[in-house]
């Protein structure tokens, strides 16, 4: 794969390269740690995997409100639904 002359798009590359092997860790420490570390390291884990693309979904729409406000709305719209749903899942538990 060629390398993007895109600096702001070579550090989300970067960022979302350094996270596989974060993720994969955590779920070796959830696998074979026994009791609370190996829940705090499976919780830690799931919210790297749910972050990790909202976040992108974030830089995205930053990113296209220079460029094209329709697809810019539409992403923050999507982080809109995502937060009232977290709100929601959180007031209702």
């Amino acid at each position: 794969m060629a390398r993007s002359r895109n600096p702001a798009r070579r550090r989300l590359s970067a960022v979302l390269n350094r996270e596989v092997p974060v993720v994969l860790a955590l779920g070796v420490v959830a696998w074979l740690a026994p009791g609370t570390p190996s829940r705090v390291a499976g919780w830690t884990m799931v919210a790297v995997l749910i972050v990790t693309p909202v976040g992108r979904v974030g830089w995205l729409a930053r990113r296209w409100m220079r460029f094209d406000p329709r697809f810019a709305w539409t992403a923050w719209g999507l982080l809109g639904a995502i937060t009232a749903a977290t709100a929601l899942a959180v007031v209702l538990r």
